[in-house]
Parts: structure tokens; C-alpha cells; sequence
């Protein structure tokens, strides 16, 4: 036995760590179902803290980029996605939940003056099995009202997707959400607990969301509201469904190319009467 190899695990591991560290993304109770994650698995950025305390923004192989980069990498994902599935393509962000939303939204910013409209927040998986693969994630539509905060630099594309529809759009009311440790709707406070049936008071398609951070706004601040918008939102769809709504998505997402008129228009009418409509600005 004397001439056996004894293997240093606590050395690998260390090995390991220093080149795909663990990144302390936030907790939240919504999460998007788990059969929606075979569109999701392409591009991933993270934005953590480096050894002086300053925020970086890396790529897959967790090497320091620039905020400037990130179109060549999305713009290589797509060159290499089948036209079949590059609609559906999003990029997921791994990012700390102390991080300042500000420099989230930078980037995301950064990512829809391209094209990409979409991004997948990362949040943390509970599940003893599965948390060492993957970490759960959450679907949202970037919102062109980041044109207002982050305006055109001089190398930027002559126009922002979208803007233009989003400043024709009239909506008969607009919530306040002030999103921080504490949440304000309409100068309210709101418990964290109460804040999903306080947003199912308000969802309807003629209302929208106005988010409001400030520079002390930190990314977990922003996921526990959108969390609990979200999870309004699925309750009042599966509270005013004709189906088991579950199922009915479950059947809508297996069968892709499904001719199935009823069901698809009954989810058609369940976004329309609940729509997430979100605008963003910074105080």
C-alpha cells in the first residue's frame, strides 16, 4: 500500500475553485419550469466580485471581459445556432445578488441594443441533487425603457429594437414599485410576504409597472420583486385557466409544432388578460 499514489482531493478542489468559482446568486421562491431549460443552455456570463472587491464581468471559461464585449459573444451564439432554434436564444446571467442593479442593467442594456431581447437570471437551486449541475432560472424580456438611463454612445447601433413602439404605447395606469430592502408600491410599504396578492391587485392589460431602483438597489433586491410579479401573474393564470394550466403548458412545450388551436389560443388569451409589463428607471 506504502507505494500507492495518494491522491491531494482538497488540492484539486482548490484547482477546481480558482477556475470556475462558486458564484452567490440569489434565492427566489418563482423559477421557470424545469421543461423549458433545453432552449436555455447557451451562452452564460457571470458578473461577481474580483479579490479587491470591484465588479467584473467574465465569460464561460470565467476570464475578465469588457462591457463591450459581450456583443461578440452573443453575436458568435447565434452564427451558430440553426434558424429553427436562434428565436429562441437567450443568454443567462450568473451574477452575486449584493451586486448593484445598476451594472446589471448595464449589461442587459448592453445585450438588447443588438437584438437580444431576452436573458435568463440564474437563482439558487435547493435541490441537494441537482444544485452541483445547474441553478434554476427565471425568463424576462429586457426593457427598451433602459434607452432613457444608458442613452446611445457614438459606436452604438443607430437604433434601439423597439424604443420606438415602447414610447407610443399608452397604458390608463401606471404602478410605482420602488425596489430596495424595502419595496414600495404607490409610496405603500410592502412586507416581502404580501407582495405577490398586493401585484395580483393590480395585473390587467391596460396597467403598467414601473420599477423604480436606486444606486443602493442590489440584484437580490430586484429578484425578490420580480419573483413575486411573476408568481402573481402564473396564479392568475392557473386561477382563471379553462384547463389545468400546468398540463396545458406542459403539453405546449412538448409538442412544439402541435396544431392544437385550442389549447394555444387559450394560452394566447391568459397573456393577453396577464401580461408582465415592466418599464425601468433609476432615481
Amino acid at each position: 500500500m506504502s507505494r500507492l499514489n495518494v491522491i491531494d482531493y482538497k488540492s484539486l478542489d482548490k484547482a477546481a475553485y480558482r477556475t470556475r468559482p462558486n458564484i452567490d446568486v440569489p434565492r427566489s421562491d418563482f423559477s421557470d419550469e424545469p421543461y423549458e431549460r433545453r432552449y436555455y443552455n447557451y451562452l452564460v456570463f457571470k458578473i461577481d466580485f474580483d479579490s479587491h472587491g470591484n465588479i467584473q464581468l467574465l465569460n464561460e471559461q470565467y476570464e475578465p471581459i469588457e462591457l463591450s464585449d459581450a456583443y461578440n459573444y452573443v453575436n458568435n451564439m447565434k452564427n451558430e445556432l440553426t434558424e429553427a432554434v436562434s428565436y429562441r436564444a437567450a443568454t443567462r446571467l450568473r451574477a452575486n445578488k449584493s451586486i448593484p442593479i445598476r451594472y446589471v442593467k448595464e449589461f442587459e442594456f448592453e445585450l438588447f441594443k443588438y437584438g437580444q431581447t431576452k436573458i435568463i437570471y440564474e437563482v439558487q437551486n435547493d435541490d441537494d441533487l441537482t444544485k452541483r449541475f445547474y441553478n434554476n432560472q427565471i425568463k424576462n424580456y429586457i426593457s427598451p425603457s433602459l434607452h432613457e438611463t444608458f442613452p446611445r454612445k457614438p459606436y452604438d447601433p443607430s437604433s434601439v429594437p423597439f424604443f420606438d413602439s415602447y414610447k407610443k404605447r399608452v397604458f390608463s395606469d401606471t404602478i410605482r414599485v420602488d425596489v430596495g430592502k424595502n419595496i414600495m408600491i404607490n409610496g405603500n410599504i410592502v412586507a416581502l410576504k404580501d407582495l405577490v396578492d398586493k401585484f395580483k391587485d393590480f395585473v390587467n392589460s391596460s396597467t403598467i409597472f414601473e420599477y423604480v431602483h436606486t444606486d443602493k438597489t442590489s440584484y437580490q433586491n430586484y429578484i425578490d420583486v420580480l419573483s413575486a410579479h411573476k408568481k402573481a401573474i402564473k396564479q392568475l393564470k392557473v386561477r382563471d385557466s379553462k384547463y389545468d394550466y400546468d398540463e396545458m403548458m406542459f403539453q405546449i412545450h412538448r409538442n412544439q409544432f402541435s396544431r392544437d388551436t385550442i389549447l394555444n389560443n387559450e394560452r394566447d388569451r391568459l397573456r393577453k388578460k396577464y401580461p408582465i409589463l415592466i418599464v425601468e428607471k433609476f432615481e
